[in-house]
């Protein structure tokens, strides 16, 4: 027991569980026996331990040691004299020298010598994924330590750095230019061209009246006094300053000016000087009129309700003119579009377009229609409605984006979304419901269902004008005919019934059951029945012929008795024998009298005892009449 024990300590402490130093004896290498008599451990200690003892433990990531401060070897995985430095992941096996923790690489993907660290541009604890293409070197897929010829910028250096950068080189951090703008370009990342210039390296001039553009026609910002794209519109004259690069409108108006343009002087409706002229003597349209450069009339800038202003070629000023004329409820904007959609059957900006042939509404924007005339449908009103829809008075025939019946069919014999299914010819009046098929005044005679599509049995009773089944789930109205059985009629009686007839409900069979079964369906063997009638009747006839027989050759065995007795008495009268009658009935000899002639009329008894012994029991062996009966019936 003490040496299991010792054994037990020895793999607690190679495999490095203990938590206490070994015991006199139980480290040492090869066991126990290896101790002298000093409890000195003969061949050392096993790995982790040392002393003559061996009761002291090495430091943690020792595998041997001689002292308490260095090791000899290092456990796989680890180097230095104390072995407290990890290998790197790359070492073969785990296992690196113990002085320098150099160690031949499991891949090239390491760098050789301490293969603790990834060669090229790969990544990952074993050095086997590949950094992003813009990366000089990488932590992971989603970030680069530096970038290639820090002509990137991001966190894998997945963006060039600006062309506006002096050397194409910026902070990969944020992508500012590290040594300032080329020539034309501005911004910390240079990726801005000075004002005046454009083009990808900033190097042509923007058109003349242009701030800042984007190329030779799209200007987006203009000098001062001017607006548009190309900057060759000119700021109103009551404008102080600039204007809305977009449409010319005032940020600031010049003293004694108001309004979005900076040329309204009087309140709508009036003009001049002192505001005492009126807008409507000049345009009896206009609701807000506008001052000319030399104080005048400049002209209408708000119509009334169904007019906007125009400028005709024939006059210097605004004039107010009617809105087109198929605009819904007669309203335009300013420029003449229609704003509230066109009357039916027109479409477009100014509703000049016809809607397509049978479309009564169309979008404004696109021509599609979206009402039809009342026989048609589709995008387009060119589909003709199922010529069996049913139509009502000012009512769609006919859905339109599908072409399905709205209200139903035009006759009682059609059925179905497009009313183009015919009702079944076992419907009355051929009539159905027009959203499902199923009849609507019930079936023809002989049919049933929802549908009518299923027939009577033909083993229901018929009656004279009258139907044979019912004209829902078809259960036959008078009965079955002989042999079924079911609401239905459509159950055969059991072959093993008498007359294969049974009960219309039940099944069970009216008449009894055919030789050898038993039970209401007839469906249990009749073992003690075994005989059947005709069998019954067979025997009953054997036995009466066999009793005649029988007592035939009673009679005969009787009259031969009789007659061999009175020949033997007349024997033995004249010899002078004595007889009696027995107890039997059997002849009785006395014995004083000496017989020397054979005894015939025993022998003959005895065969006679025989034969009838034989026809007794042929008797027992016939059953009696009694036992054909069937009790099961």
């Amino acid at each position: 027991m003490t040496r299991l024990v010792s054994v037990i300590l020895v793999l607690i402490c190679q495999n490095g569980l203990s938590i206490q130093t070994c015991r006199e004896c139980v480290c040492c290498r090869d066991g126990t026996n290896n101790c002298d008599s000093n409890r000195n451990c003969v061949y050392g200690c096993i790995d982790g331990y040392y002393g003559s003892k061996c009761t002291a433990e090495c430091l943690e990531n020792c595998k041997t040691c001689v002292n308490s401060f260095g090791c000899t070897e290092c456990k796989p995985g680890y180097f230095t004299y104390e072995c407290n430095l990890s290998c790197g992941n790359g070492c073969l096996n785990n296992t690196c020298s113990v002085l320098s923790g150099e160690c031949p690489c499991k891949s090239t993907n390491f760098v050789h010598g301490k293969c603790d660290a990834c060669s090229g541009l790969m990544y990952g604890d074993e050095c086997n994924y590949s950094c992003p293409s813009n990366c000089g070197n990488c932590i992971s897929d989603t970030e680069c330590e530096w970038c290639k010829n820090t002509i990137y910028h991001g966190s894998y250096c997945q963006y060039r750095c600006s062309v506006g950068c002096i050397g194409g080189r910026c902070d990969k951090r944020n992508g500012h230019c590290t040594a300032g703008c080329n020539p034309g370009f501005i911004g910390d990342k240079c990726d801005t061209c000075s004002p005046g210039l454009y083009a990808p390296y900033c190097d042509l001039n923007c058109k003349e009246n242009c701030k800042a553009c984007f190329g030779a026609t799209n200007c987006t910002a203009c000098k001062s006094g001017f607006y548009g794209e190309t900057c060759t519109n000119t700021c109103p004259f009551g404008c102080k300053g600039n204007c809305s690069f977009a449409d010319g409108r005032c940020l600031e108006c010049k003293l004694g000016l108001f309004g979005e343009f900076c040329n309204i002087t009087c309140k709508d409706g009036t003009y001049g000087e002192d505001c005492s002229e009126l807008c409507r003597n000049k345009d009896v349209n206009c609701q807000v009129c506008t001052l000319n450069e030399l104080g005048g009339y400049g002209g209408c800038t708000q119509c009334h309700r169904g007019y906007h202003p125009v400028i005709f070629n024939n006059y210097n000023h605004s004039i107010c003119k009617s809105c087109p004329k198929n605009c819904n409820g007669n309203i335009c904007d300013n420029a003449g579009l229609c704003e509230d959609g066109c009357v039916r059957g027109k479409w477009g900006d100014t509703c000049t377009d016809n809607c397509k042939p049978n479309c009564v509404e169309c979008n404004q924007r696109d021509g599609k229609c979206f009402q039809c005339t009342n026989d048609t449908f589709s995008d387009d009103c060119l589909q003709k409605c199922s010529a069996n829809c049913n139509m009502t008075d000012n009512d769609r025939v006919c859905a339109r984006d599908t072409g399905t019946c709205l209200h139903g069919c035009n006759t009682v014999e059609k059925y179905g979304e497009y009313c183009d299914n015919q009702c079944s010819n076992a419907c009355i009046n051929k009539s159905c419901i027009w959203k499902t098929g199923q009849c609507l005044e019930g079936c023809e005679m002989d049919f049933y269902g929802l549908f009518c599509n299923n027939s009577c049995s033909n083993s229901c009773l018929s009656h004279t004008s009258k139907r044979t089944c019912d004209g829902i789930k078809g259960h036959c109205s008078f009965g079955c005919k002989a042999g079924f059985h079911g609401k239905r009629c459509d159950n055969i009686c059991s072959s093993l019934c008498v007359n294969t007839t049974c009960n219309q409900t039940t099944a069970e069979c009216l008449y009894g059951c055919i030789d050898g079964f038993k039970g209401p369906k007839c469906a249990e063997a009749d073992l003690k029945g075994y005989y059947t009638r005709s069998t019954l009747i067979g025997s009953t006839i054997g036995t009466f012929l066999a009793g005649g027989i029988i007592v035939g050759i009673a009679a005969l065995i009787t009259f031969i008795v009789w007659r061999r007795r009175n020949i033997q008495t007349k024997q033995l009268e004249v010899h002078g024998y004595e007889n009696t009658i027995g107890p039997c009935g059997n002849l009785s000899y006395d014995d004083t009298h000496e017989n020397d002639s054979p005894v015939t009329y025993e022998d003959l008894k005895s065969r006679d005892e025989r034969l009838y012994s034989q026809i007794t029991t042929s008797q027992q062996e016939t059953p009696p009449a009694t036992d054909y009966v069937n009790y099961s019936s």
